[in-house]
């Protein structure tokens, strides 16, 4: 199943707070494209027939150094730990990675994970949306996530 890590790359600095506290809480995705170009792109568009109406949300909590995002679709999570010198993502069953600070990007990360290159931003508009950019193999397919605040 194609599962991406979402959370923020932006650096943590303990005495600043408010700008990111105001992105702490449950987003839900309320859109998406090119996602099933994306599931074809990767040889399992079968993949995408079941897993194309769940529900898509991200919750961003604030831990005693730094957050976490967990990202949920259906009954698979994938939760993002980010501190003020480490990244690290465990994606379900598929194990856990961790990155470096030269991966962490402005609202964003780097990686390339089981071959493949990826480049994932968020775009904050206001207070109660975002648009996460995920880039794949440099621009080869791009999918749009857009989300609202719940809470």
């Amino acid at each position: 199943m194609l599962l991406s890590p979402r959370f923020f790359g932006k650096k943590i600095d303990k005495k600043e707070g408010g700008e990111m506290d105001d992105k702490l809480g449950t987003w839900k995705r309320y859109k998406v494209k090119n996602e099933e170009q994306l599931y074809k792109f990767m040889g399992q568009p079968e993949a995408y027939a079941m897993v194309k109406d769940l529900k898509v949300t991200v919750t961003i909590e604030k831990i005693e150094d730094g957050f976490r995002e967990i990202y949920e679709r259906g009954p698979t999570q994938v939760i993002s730990t980010i501190t003020t010198g480490s990244i690290s993502i465990k994606m379900g069953e598929n194990g856990a990675i961790k990155l470096d600070e030269s991966e962490r990007l402005e609202n964003g990360i780097k990686f390339t994970h089981n071959g493949i290159k990826r480049k994932q931003q968020k775009e904050f508009k206001g207070k109660d949306e975002f648009i996460l950019h995920d880039d794949y193999e440099d621009g080869k397919i791009v999918v749009l996530h857009y989300f609202k605040k719940l809470s």
